[in-house]
């Protein structure tokens, strides 16, 4: 028989969710840190699954901000710093 944490627990991962993303959206992408300590402690994840799990989340929020705003942003400025972007 399931525990009650294990049968709510995709409805609690989303209830964690919300505050992680507002905190991530008004301190940027470094306040989206906070997810490391609630995949760890909350979710259940070990230390090896948790962190390769958060830096590939920050990466797909970076691909998707970049095609967000390539619409409006100017990559002409980014191409002196070509090297170091890549």
């Amino acid at each position: 028989m399931k525990s009650l944490w294990q049968k709510y627990h995709p409805q609690f991962s989303f209830a964690i969710a919300i505050p992680i993303a507002i905190l991530g959206g008004l301190m940027g992408l470094g306040g989206a840190e906070f997810r490391l300590p609630v995949l760890a402690s909350y979710l259940g994840y070990s230390a090896r699954q948790a962190v390769p799990l958060n830096l590939a989340i920050g990466l797909v929020t970076i691909v998707f901000s970049l095609l967000s705003r390539s619409k409006t942003l100017a990559f002409d400025s980014l191409i002196p710093y070509q090297s170091i972007l890549l």
